[in-house]
Protein backbone atom coordinates (compact mmCIF):
# COMPACT_ATOMS: atom_id res chain seq x y z
CA UNK A 1 0.00 0.00 0.00
CA UNK A 2 1.39 3.41 -0.94
CA UNK A 3 -0.48 6.59 0.00
CA UNK A 4 0.97 10.09 0.52
CA UNK A 5 -0.25 10.86 4.06
CA UNK A 6 -1.35 14.24 5.33
CA UNK A 7 0.32 17.52 6.33
CA UNK A 8 -1.73 19.74 8.62
CA UNK A 9 -0.77 23.34 9.45
CA UNK A 10 -2.52 24.82 12.48
CA UNK A 11 -3.29 28.51 12.91
CA UNK A 12 -0.47 28.65 15.49
CA UNK A 13 2.00 27.68 12.75
CA UNK A 14 2.50 24.16 14.13
CA UNK A 15 2.91 21.61 11.33
CA UNK A 16 1.79 17.99 11.74
CA UNK A 17 2.52 15.07 9.42
CA UNK A 18 0.55 11.80 9.59
CA UNK A 19 1.80 9.01 7.35
CA UNK A 20 -1.52 7.21 7.09
CA UNK A 21 -1.47 3.45 6.46
CA UNK A 22 1.49 3.43 4.11
CA UNK A 23 5.00 2.35 3.21
CA UNK A 24 7.79 4.63 1.94
CA UNK A 25 6.66 7.09 -0.74
CA UNK A 26 8.60 9.22 -3.22
CA UNK A 27 7.46 12.41 -1.48
CA UNK A 28 8.92 11.58 1.92
CA UNK A 29 12.50 12.82 1.26
CA UNK A 30 11.02 16.26 0.44
CA UNK A 31 9.35 16.59 3.84
CA UNK A 32 12.52 17.46 5.76
CA UNK A 33 12.45 20.92 4.16
CA UNK A 34 9.00 21.60 5.67
CA UNK A 35 10.35 21.74 9.25
CA UNK A 36 7.56 19.55 10.62
CA UNK A 37 6.87 19.87 14.34
CA UNK A 38 5.04 16.60 15.04
CA UNK A 39 5.09 13.50 12.80
CA UNK A 40 3.17 10.26 13.28
CA UNK A 41 4.57 7.04 11.79
CA UNK A 42 2.60 3.80 11.42
CA UNK A 43 4.74 0.73 12.15
CA UNK A 44 2.70 -2.47 12.45
CA UNK A 45 4.18 -3.97 9.28
CA UNK A 46 0.84 -5.27 7.95
CA UNK A 47 0.42 -3.77 4.46
CA UNK A 48 2.43 -0.77 5.68
CA UNK A 49 5.78 0.10 7.27
CA UNK A 50 7.29 -2.19 9.85
CA UNK A 51 9.35 -0.80 12.70
CA UNK A 52 12.68 -0.66 10.82
CA UNK A 53 11.15 1.08 7.81
CA UNK A 54 9.27 3.53 10.07
CA UNK A 55 12.57 4.40 11.79
CA UNK A 56 14.22 4.99 8.42
CA UNK A 57 11.36 7.23 7.25
CA UNK A 58 11.27 9.16 10.53
CA UNK A 59 14.97 9.97 10.17
CA UNK A 60 14.29 11.02 6.57
CA UNK A 61 11.44 13.38 7.55
CA UNK A 62 13.43 14.70 10.54
CA UNK A 63 10.49 16.18 12.46
CA UNK A 64 11.09 17.86 15.80
CA UNK A 65 8.92 15.21 17.47
CA UNK A 66 8.41 11.73 15.97
CA UNK A 67 5.58 9.58 17.31
CA UNK A 68 5.05 5.87 16.55
CA UNK A 69 1.44 4.71 16.18
CA UNK A 70 -0.62 1.92 14.56
CA UNK A 71 1.82 -0.58 16.07
CA UNK A 72 -0.32 -3.75 15.97
CA UNK A 73 -2.92 -5.32 13.73
CA UNK A 74 -5.47 -5.19 16.53
CA UNK A 75 -8.42 -2.79 16.44
CA UNK A 76 -8.83 -2.96 20.23
CA UNK A 77 -5.28 -2.20 21.40
CA UNK A 78 -2.95 -0.54 18.94
CA UNK A 79 -0.17 0.28 21.40
CA UNK A 80 2.89 -1.97 21.71
CA UNK A 81 5.31 -0.77 24.40
CA UNK A 82 8.17 -2.90 23.02
CA UNK A 83 7.84 -1.37 19.55
CA UNK A 84 7.49 2.10 21.02
CA UNK A 85 10.69 1.67 23.05
CA UNK A 86 12.55 0.42 19.97
CA UNK A 87 11.38 3.30 17.77
CA UNK A 88 14.88 4.76 17.98
CA UNK A 89 14.84 8.19 16.31
CA UNK A 90 15.81 11.72 17.40
CA UNK A 91 12.94 13.58 19.06
CA UNK A 92 11.00 10.39 19.83
CA UNK A 93 7.74 11.00 21.67
CA UNK A 94 5.72 8.03 22.97
CA UNK A 95 1.96 8.33 23.46
CA UNK A 96 0.08 5.49 25.09
CA UNK A 97 -3.55 4.73 24.26
CA UNK A 98 -5.77 7.51 25.59
CA UNK A 99 -2.87 9.81 26.48
CA UNK A 100 -3.11 13.46 25.42
CA UNK A 101 -0.48 16.11 24.76
CA UNK A 102 -0.55 19.83 24.04
CA UNK A 103 0.96 20.68 20.66
CA UNK A 104 3.20 23.69 20.97
CA UNK A 105 6.14 25.43 19.37
CA UNK A 106 9.46 25.54 21.12
CA UNK A 107 9.62 28.90 22.90
CA UNK A 108 13.08 29.70 21.55
CA UNK A 109 11.94 28.92 18.03
CA UNK A 110 8.96 31.27 18.37
CA UNK A 111 11.13 34.03 19.78
CA UNK A 112 13.72 33.67 17.03
CA UNK A 113 11.22 33.48 14.19
CA UNK A 114 11.64 36.47 11.92
CA UNK A 115 8.72 38.56 10.70
CA UNK A 116 9.48 37.35 7.16
CA UNK A 117 9.14 33.73 8.31
CA UNK A 118 5.84 34.55 10.01
CA UNK A 119 4.47 36.02 6.75
CA UNK A 120 5.65 32.97 4.77
CA UNK A 121 4.06 30.60 7.30
CA UNK A 122 0.84 32.61 7.08
CA UNK A 123 0.80 32.10 3.31
CA UNK A 124 1.49 28.37 3.76
CA UNK A 125 -1.35 28.20 6.25
CA UNK A 126 -3.68 29.73 3.67
CA UNK A 127 -2.54 27.33 0.93
CA UNK A 128 -2.99 24.31 3.20
CA UNK A 129 -6.46 25.53 4.20
CA UNK A 130 -7.36 25.69 0.50
CA UNK A 131 -6.36 22.02 0.15
CA UNK A 132 -8.15 21.07 3.37
CA UNK A 133 -11.32 23.03 2.44
CA UNK A 134 -11.03 24.69 5.85
CA UNK A 135 -13.55 27.51 5.71
CA UNK A 136 -12.75 28.82 9.19
CA UNK A 137 -9.03 29.25 8.51
CA UNK A 138 -9.63 30.83 5.11
CA UNK A 139 -12.07 33.32 6.61
CA UNK A 140 -9.56 34.14 9.33
CA UNK A 141 -6.47 34.55 7.12
CA UNK A 142 -8.06 36.43 4.20
CA UNK A 143 -8.95 40.05 4.88
CA UNK A 144 -12.57 41.02 4.27
CA UNK A 145 -13.05 42.80 0.95
CA UNK A 146 -10.30 40.82 -0.81
CA UNK A 147 -11.11 39.68 -4.35
CA UNK A 148 -9.58 36.89 -6.46
CA UNK A 149 -8.98 36.95 -10.20
CA UNK A 150 -8.54 33.61 -11.99
CA UNK A 151 -6.51 32.82 -15.11
CA UNK A 152 -9.74 33.06 -17.12
CA UNK A 153 -10.13 36.67 -15.98
CA UNK A 154 -13.09 35.82 -13.74
CA UNK A 155 -13.09 37.84 -10.49
CA UNK A 156 -14.68 36.60 -7.26
CA UNK A 157 -15.33 38.07 -3.86
CA UNK A 158 -13.73 36.44 -0.82
CA UNK A 159 -17.06 34.79 0.01
CA UNK A 160 -17.56 33.42 -3.52
CA UNK A 161 -13.99 32.11 -3.65
CA UNK A 162 -14.23 30.29 -0.32
CA UNK A 163 -17.63 28.85 -1.26
CA UNK A 164 -16.19 27.33 -4.44
CA UNK A 165 -13.31 25.82 -2.46
CA UNK A 166 -15.54 24.33 0.25
CA UNK A 167 -17.96 22.89 -2.33
CA UNK A 168 -14.98 21.53 -4.37
CA UNK A 169 -15.79 23.46 -7.53
CA UNK A 170 -12.22 24.61 -6.95
CA UNK A 171 -10.80 21.37 -5.60
CA UNK A 172 -7.23 22.12 -4.52
CA UNK A 173 -5.20 18.95 -3.89
CA UNK A 174 -1.66 20.04 -3.00
CA UNK A 175 0.84 22.86 -3.33
CA UNK A 176 4.58 23.51 -3.40
CA UNK A 177 6.38 26.80 -2.79
CA UNK A 178 9.87 27.48 -4.18
CA UNK A 179 12.25 30.43 -3.83
CA UNK A 180 10.07 32.54 -1.52
CA UNK A 181 11.17 36.13 -0.86
CA UNK A 182 9.42 38.38 1.63
CA UNK A 183 9.88 42.13 1.91
CA UNK A 184 8.31 44.10 4.76
CA UNK A 185 7.71 47.81 5.18
CA UNK A 186 5.97 48.78 8.41
CA UNK A 187 2.61 46.95 8.41
CA UNK A 188 2.79 45.82 4.77
CA UNK A 189 4.45 42.69 3.38
CA UNK A 190 4.95 41.34 -0.13
CA UNK A 191 5.72 37.67 -0.78
CA UNK A 192 7.12 36.58 -4.14
CA UNK A 193 7.52 32.89 -4.94
CA UNK A 194 7.11 30.15 -7.53
CA UNK A 195 4.03 28.15 -6.58
CA UNK A 196 2.61 24.96 -8.10
CA UNK A 197 -1.01 24.11 -7.33
CA UNK A 198 -2.46 20.72 -8.19
CA UNK A 199 -6.20 21.12 -8.51
CA UNK A 200 -9.40 20.26 -10.28
CA UNK A 201 -10.40 23.78 -11.22
CA UNK A 202 -13.98 23.81 -12.48
CA UNK A 203 -13.52 20.42 -14.15
CA UNK A 204 -9.99 20.99 -15.48
CA UNK A 205 -7.52 18.83 -13.56
CA UNK A 206 -3.82 19.63 -13.62
CA UNK A 207 -0.79 21.10 -11.91
CA UNK A 208 -0.64 24.83 -12.45
CA UNK A 209 2.58 26.85 -12.01
CA UNK A 210 2.37 30.49 -10.93
CA UNK A 211 4.79 33.31 -10.31
CA UNK A 212 3.02 34.58 -7.21
CA UNK A 213 3.05 38.05 -5.72
CA UNK A 214 1.03 37.91 -2.49
CA UNK A 215 0.22 40.90 -0.30
CA UNK A 216 -0.26 40.94 3.47
CA UNK A 217 -1.28 43.59 5.96
CA UNK A 218 -0.50 43.46 9.67
CA UNK A 219 -3.50 44.29 11.85
CA UNK A 220 -3.45 44.00 15.66
CA UNK A 221 -0.32 41.84 15.53
CA UNK A 222 -1.50 39.36 12.86
CA UNK A 223 -0.83 39.22 9.12
CA UNK A 224 -3.79 39.03 6.72
CA UNK A 225 -3.83 38.22 3.00
CA UNK A 226 -5.28 41.02 0.88
CA UNK A 227 -5.29 42.54 -2.60
CA UNK A 228 -2.43 44.71 -3.78
CA UNK A 229 -1.70 47.92 -1.92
Amino acid sequence: MNVPGYIITLSSGITIYVTGDTSTTNQMPELASKNIDYAFFCCDGIYNMGLDEAISVAKMVNAKHSIPYHMTGSTTNDFDRNKANNFDVPGKLILETGEKIVLEKDNNEMINQSEEEIVLNRYKQMQQAMCDKDEDVLNEVIKDGTTFTHMSGKTQTKEEYIYDIVTKRLDYKSYTIDNPEVTIEENKAILKAKVKLTANAYGAYGTYPFNVTAYFEKIDGNWYYRNSF
